[in-house]
């Protein structure tokens, strides 16, 4: 009977331990009923542990160092000065600094962008300007290094002369082209803004497209201080100026005394019910009563006459300005009588001019009145 009862007790004392006496898996117990945690791992930071890339060493950013320029061509063609690079080696890399973009490239291809830091270590040696090859180079110095290699940076010497000259935009703007065209090499200071007491610009060669109303010119270069031909042709591009739609509305054209005189006769043999128009068309063309009219354009006389372009050209009608109004030229006009008809003792003409400067003409009529022609 006492074996039995001292087995239930030991019964009853396994289970009054129950489950906050048994260890939790990956946890201890405390002793006080509480269990453990299992510590985490440890978070590992972004890029610990890995191995750092190798920053370039001093020789290999003044032995693999490339330029190449950042700006537009204008900004370092103006920012330097290509007569102190032709005489000496006059660039240090404060002036080169903002104007180009220096980097290295590794033996694997990989390029690493100089810093602020790295170019504050950078300097020129033996920098040589090549007009033949255009280009302007240098050995790079880094950190007290220097580079082998040369750096090369493109520098024409065209170019360079070419930003210094500049199209007068407000003077293109406001004059005729086929004048200027005409009277190229005395518009030539007129046509361009540069340094007028350094350089001196002569005429070469010249072309237009009076379609585009737009003109060409090609000149060479001197030195004014020196006297001295710079060796260099530069052409530039000029559109924009007033066009030939302007130049006609502007166009006045008057009878003359000699016209007058032309049209008493011309009326005096008109017969009524004849073709008025037809009639006059013919005496017109044939006695030139268009070159004999007076013209002008805001309030300037023009003259109309024949010329020739050279000793070997026949003479062409042209209208043209004098002395003020150079700009204005018009070639080869051609004319075509629309309307005649007498009101009162006036002849009046409605001429269309139908051609001039080698371009079709549309809808310009000029209304020309012959006074006191038909007797009473």
């Amino acid at each position: 009977m006492k074996r039995l009862v001292l087995t239930m007790l030991v019964l009853a004392g396994v289970c009054a331990c129950g489950k906050d006496d048994i260890p939790a898996k990956g946890g201890e117990g405390n002793g006080s009923g509480q269990v453990t945690p299992a510590p985490k791992p440890e978070e590992q930071k972004p890029g610990e542990g890995q191995p750092e890339e190798q920053r370039p060493s001093d020789v290999e950013m003044a032995m693999r160092g490339v330029a190449e320029w950042r700006v537009k061509p204008e900004v370092y063609y103006k920012a330097l000065d290509i007569e102190a690079l032709e005489q000496s080696e006059a660039l240090d890399f404060a002036q080169l600094r903002p104007l180009v973009r220096l980097y290295m490239v590794s033996e694997e291809g990989k390029t690493y962008d100089f810093t602020e830091d790295d170019l504050a270590k950078v300097a020129l040696h033996e920098v040589r300007y090549s007009a033949e090859r255009g280009e302007l180079s240098f050995r790079l110095v880094y950190n007290g290094v220097k580079g082998r290699d040369r750096v090369k940076l493109e520098f024409s010497r065209e170019e360079y002369y070419a930003c210094r000259f500049e199209v007068n935009t407000p003077f293109v703007s406001g004059h005729y082209m086929q004048g200027v065209f005409r009277h190229a090499e005395a518009f030539l200071g007129d046509l361009m803004t540069y340094d007028t007491e350094r350089y001196l610009p002569e005429l070469h060669s010249k072309g237009d497209d009076a379609r585009r109303n737009s003109m060409s010119i090609t000149f060479k270069i001197y030195d004014r201080k020196t006297n001295r031909d710079l060796g260099v042709f530069v052409t530039k591009d000029f559109s924009g100026f007033k066009s030939l739609e302007s130049l006609l509305s502007a166009l006045e054209i008057y009878s003359s005394v000699e016209v007058h005189d032309l049209a008493v006769a011309a009326m005096s043999k008109y017969k009524e019910g004849t073709d008025l128009v037809r009639m006059l068309a013919a005496r017109m063309a044939n006695q030139k009563w268009m070159q004999k009219m007076e013209y002008a354009t805001g309030g300037v006389q023009l003259d109309y006459s024949e010329e020739k372009s050279d000793a070997h050209s026949p003479a062409v009608e042209v209208i043209k300005g004098q002395q003020s109004r150079l700009d204005v030229f018009l070639s080869r006009p051609q004319w075509r009588l629309k309307r005649a008809e007498v009101v009162d003792r006036d002849l009046h003409l409605g001429v269309a001019l139908e051609m001039v400067n080698g371009v079709y003409v549309e809808n310009r009529i000029y209304e020309i009145v012959i006074p006191h022609v038909v007797k009473k």
